[in-house]
């Protein structure tokens, strides 16, 4: 695409939102328990260029949006290694100093929505839509145990706290 191109910004504008409708769909199917529609699955993988990632691919998405669309286009679990140099590669503009962790952080807000899933402790993502209700469940962190409550000090200084 050039920088000439009139049509550019209406496309990248057009993808972002049918990310945004996707998305929508595919959480109103999870909440409703419907079965994945057949009818996007086809037609994501019948548009031509879909399995490729292009330069404006990820083009003024956020984070959490180009992120799952990234493991869409690619089909497979990644690591967030992977899926921030895919981002870049596919025209993510960020700032940020530390990209990957704020790959990281846009993957865990959508493992926390139930869009996607942390498949291990290395960092690997996947997208829930893939496991159905059998997807792998995050192991619990493990939490320090809660300190037990203490009762009042005794003021008086007698064991029995006053009483005989």
């Amino acid at each position: 695409m050039s920088e000439n191109d009139p049509y550019g910004p209406a496309l990248a504008a057009l993808y972002a939102q049918k990310e945004e409708i996707e998305t929508a769909i595919t959480l109103l199917e999870r909440l409703t328990g419907a079965a994945p529609s057949a009818g996007l699955v086809a037609a994501a993988t019948s548009a031509p260029g879909v399995s490729e990632i292009r330069s404006d691919t990820f083009f003024n998405l956020s984070m959490t949006k180009a992120a799952a669309k990234c493991l869409r286009i690619k089909k497979k679990p990644l690591t967030t290694r992977q899926v921030a140099d895919f981002l870049k590669e596919g025209g993510y503009v960020s700032r940020s100093k530390h990209f990957r962790d704020t790959v990281y952080a846009g993957l865990h807000r959508l493992a926390k929505s139930g869009i996607a899933v942390r498949l291990d402790e290395q960092g690997t993502w996947g997208l829930s839509e893939w496991y159905g209700s059998s997807r792998p469940q995050p192991k619990p962190r493990k939490t320090p145990p809660a300190k037990p409550e203490t009762a009042e000090p005794d003021v008086t200084g007698d064991e029995n706290g006053g009483e005989e």
